[in-house]
């Protein structure tokens, strides 16, 4: 798997590692190789070390592609996210995949 893209536009996801403090929602792009519609991508999310979210689902694909995961404050998807570092770190099945940090400062 590739590494993890940060952006705020997912139909032009740029490699950023750092966001202004009114920024209300992230995508997390990253590819995939040789993914079987059974297997299970699971996204571990946290806010200056401690777990704030997670999601596991099957992307339902057989090959290669690319996805997206959006990181919004949970519930209230328009409130900006919180300042500080987060991190991502990506499971295909139940094997590390990927792990990419950014964060709300600026």
């Amino acid at each position: 798997m590739a590494k993890i893209d940060f952006g705020g536009v997912v139909e032009d996801v740029v490699t950023a590692e750092e966001f202004p403090l009114d920024t209300t929602k992230v995508y997390a792009c990253f590819e995939y190789w040789n993914m079987s519609p059974e297997v299970r991508v699971s996204g571990y999310l946290y806010l200056n070390g401690k777990e704030v979210g997670n999601v596991s689902q099957a992307l339902e694909v057989d090959g290669d592609g690319d996805t997206c995961f959006t990181i919004y404050a949970l519930g209230q998807s328009l409130r900006a996210l919180d300042k500080g570092t987060w991190k991502l770190t990506l499971y295909i099945g139940n094997e590390l995949s990927q792990s990419a940090s950014f964060k709300i400062a600026r």
